[in-house]
């Protein structure tokens, strides 16, 4: 959720209300998550996305995009 550094913070940012409300969140990926076949791939399957690939724009590889049959 923090991929940067916060310069600032408002009542309604996620951070926000995680804080207010005790909650830690840790939000790790592993090298599965990116892996041809792996929990991402699953993922995009499960939600009935075709055609998937790893979008690596985001120079991790963790981003998958696809199609889907209907709208």
């Amino acid at each position: 959720m923090i991929f940067d550094p916060l310069r600032s913070l408002r009542p309604d940012d996620i951070a926000a209300r995680l804080i207010k409300n005790d909650i830690a969140a840790i939000c790790a990926h592993t090298n599965l998550d990116r892996a041809s076949g792996g929990v991402n791939d699953c993922l995009a399957k499960a939600v009935g996305l075709e055609n998937i690939f790893p979008v690596h724009e985001d120079s991790s590889g963790i981003l998958r995009q696809g199609e889907l049959s209907a709208p």
